[in-house]
């Protein structure tokens, strides 16, 4: 029961029996799938079923021509079944590529079909998962006559018949047990040109010369049938969209009835490349997914990149569906690791609360005031006492709100003296609780004397400082005072306007200051300062880029962040470190009387606690508008020899050592006389 000929099959192939136009091996049918089994390099044996037993054969058969072909598959075309061993199940989604040959006839190259009536050995395909059989059909085939030369044309190299071939398709011949056309050979593959409805000619390759017919055959069955080839595959549709499925668990609850309920996650995963290389077209084009199971909203839908991924997202839901999805059916090989999923407390809106306000601020009584509410810049709404959820005015409750008469926008709110003080860009109004039915009661004290951010403003024992748009203005509980300030003009000709919004303010209290830091007119950042001593009430000046600042309290010193590539945090009051600022001091313009006697200064008499840690500078001038000189620096010592004169004069202290230093009371000795 052996066929004993040098092959390559192996065990499970699916050969196809033909015996050539002879008479068949006795055992065997032509035409019929048979599959190899007990194979070797020299001999094989045949099984009507893939594994099963050998077939019996019991005797030769007639002719030399007898061919086992081997075949991914066979297609029975009159129970429309694909013939072939197979784990397929009904149901299941496969892509169908021909593999390089023509498509099945009824079929489609690259189109989905779902296996129906599936076996061992075969089965069925359906356009719809459980739907009916598709029908399949022979492809296309002519039978001619070969001895008729009105068929078999040689001296045109033509056969003549009508047909469906197109150009370019692969055609098998077969004599049909006669003798072959001359020039062609039974068996053989030709591809077709020259092709028309009546007629077509054959070639050895595709797009070649057409092969030279010499003479007719013998035999009326001789036919040309279209290679539909032998490596169609059908291969199962796995999808696009792989699942895992994260239990968040019966500890975690998403009501939103409970306002301080966290229902935020991070998402991480790390995505593999096996080739680990930087070639782009090896690189997996991946993307996870984030559903909610119950409410199938999506969370997340982003692309991974190789390496380590976090997505943060809030959910709904009780359960959410993870899912990692190739973009292709060619995707590179990757590999997931370390998925996890993290829940994370983060701010979340109040319930019942309003959206898009400009600022809030608590009182005193422990209200929330939220400034701006709702978006309308004129707004105050508050919740009921110590009931953050509970914002809609009812007879039993504190909730309210109020439109303040103002032609500005809020700016600010800040808490002061059992009061708030709510600054907008145009005026100032206080807020001051007076208990039910209206709460809260609202005034107006002061017009043009607006923020000019809405960090500008700053409290103090002392009362509220703030930066405004044209000055600095104060509340002392009572009414708002314009700031007397000397260097008003210093600060508001070199300011960028555009910026403003970036002004903020602090307060020092340990050194009674407050300090405003903003943008000089050609920075678009925060490079200056300007300082108030209000137990003093002098000013201070400076170049420094600082952004945000917490005053000593909780912290032995002040922090400040500065404005760099990566922000660094600042720890104030801490060493002799000024960014390589010089330190100083100046007094404002010196005069003798009303200004109309020139002063000749011989000496200085310093505050010896300055001696030997700054140096003293001069300046001069005899007239408002003259060029200023500059004398110095000096040395103090007791006493300090200068010389210099002029109607007008400033003194300037500055420290050249790296220590804490202090000025006292400089005298001069002056005297009157002309300018030699």
């Amino acid at each position: 029961d052996k066929i004993i000929i040098s092959n390559t099959f192996s065990n499970g192939d699916q050969v196809t029996y033909s015996n050539g136009g002879g008479t068949d091996i006795a055992g065997l049918s032509n035409g019929t799938t048979y599959f190899i089994i007990s194979a070797t390099s020299a001999e094989f044996q045949l099984a009507a079923t893939s594994g099963g037993s050998a077939i019996d054969i019991t005797g030769v058969g007639v002719g030399n021509n007898h061919v086992f072909n081997h075949i991914g598959f066979s297609v029975d075309l009159t129970n429309n079944k694909i013939i072939v061993a197979n784990t397929f199940t009904n149901g299941i989604e496969v892509v169908y590529n021909v593999g390089g040959g023509a498509a099945i006839d009824g079929l489609t190259d690259g189109t989905n079909y779902f296996i129906v009536n599936a076996s061992a050995s075969d089965f069925q395909l359906s356009a719809t998962s459980g739907g009916a059989a598709i029908a399949l059909s022979d492809n296309a085939t002519v039978t001619i006559d070969s001895t008729d030369t009105a068929v078999v044309d040689a001296t045109n190299d033509k056969i003549i018949v009508s047909n469906t071939f197109s150009d370019g398709q692969e055609v098998v011949y077969s004599n049909g047990g006669g003798t072959d056309i001359a020039g062609l050979v039974n068996g053989t593959n030709y591809f077709i040109i020259n092709s028309s409805g009546t007629e077509f000619q054959l070639s050895a390759t595709s797009g070649g010369s057409a092969i030279d017919i010499t003479g007719v055959g013998v035999g009326t069955g001789h036919t040309f049938r279209q290679d539909i080839g032998s490596a169609h595959i059908f291969r199962q549709d796995i999808g696009s969209a792989h699942t895992l499925i994260k239990n968040l668990g019966t500890a975690h609850t998403f009501t939103h009835n409970i306002g301080d309920n966290q229902d935020t996650f991070d998402l991480e995963v790390t995505l593999i490349d096996p080739n680990d290389d930087a070639n782009v077209a090896t690189i997996p084009d991946v993307k996870v997914k984030i559903t909610g199971v119950n409410t199938t909203t999506v969370y997340v839908h982003e692309t991974l990149s190789v390496g380590f991924n976090i997505f943060r997202f809030g959910t709904d839901d009780t359960q959410a569906k993870i899912e990692i999805i190739p973009q292709a059916y060619d995707t590179p090989n990757f590999d997931i690791d370390n998925i996890s999923l993290k829940q994370k407390t983060v701010v979340e809106p109040i319930e019942n609360a309003p959206i898009n306000n400009k600022g809030v601020v608590v009182t005193e009584e422990r209200f929330i005031f939220a400034l701006g509410a709702g978006g309308n810049a004129r707004k105050v709404q508050w919740c009921d006492k110590e009931q953050n959820t509970v914002w809609n005015p009812l007879p039993t409750n504190e909730a309210g709100d109020i439109e303040l008469a103002t032609s500005g926008q809020i700016m600010q709110g800040i808490r002061t003296r059992g009061q708030v003080l709510i600054i907008t860009d145009t005026d100032a109004h206080t807020a001051s609780y007076i208990g039910p039915p209206y709460v809260y009661g609202f005034q107006k004290i002061g017009e043009h004397c607006g923020a000019i951010s809405r960090l500008s403003a700053v409290s103090t024992d002392y009362g509220v400082f703030w930066f405004g748009q044209e000055s600095f203005h104060f509340f002392d509980g009572n009414s708002v005072q314009e700031l007397p300030c000397e260097v008003r003009d210093y600060i508001f000709s070199d300011f960028n306007q555009d910026q403003q919004s970036k002004v903020w303010g602090m307060a020092l209290g340990g050194e009674n200051e407050i300090w405003w830091f903003y943008p000089s007119g050609g920075s678009l950042e925060v490079d200056r300062y300007v300082g108030y001593n209000y137990a003093d009430r002098h000013w201070l000046l400076g170049n420094l880029s600082r952004t945000a600042g917490a005053a000593r309290g909780v912290f032995a010193n002040p922090l400040m962040t500065d404005h760099t590539t990566v922000t660094n945090l600042q720890n104030h009051e801490q060493g002799f470190n000024y960014d390589g600022a010089t330190v100083f001091c100046e007094t404002g313009p010196i005069s003798i009387g009303n200004g109309d006697k020139i002063m000749k200064v011989t000496d200085v008499i310093p505050d010896e606690k300055t001696q030997g840690n700054v140096d003293l500078k001069f300046k001069s001038k005899f007239y408002p508008n003259d060029t200023e000189r500059t004398y110095g620096p000096f040395n103090p010592s007791n006493p300090t020899s200068v010389r210099f004169s002029g109607r007008q004069i400033k003194m300037r202290v500055e420290g050249d050592t790296a220590t804490n230093w202090n000025v006292g009371v400089m005298r001069l000795e002056t005297k009157t006389g002309g300018r030699r």
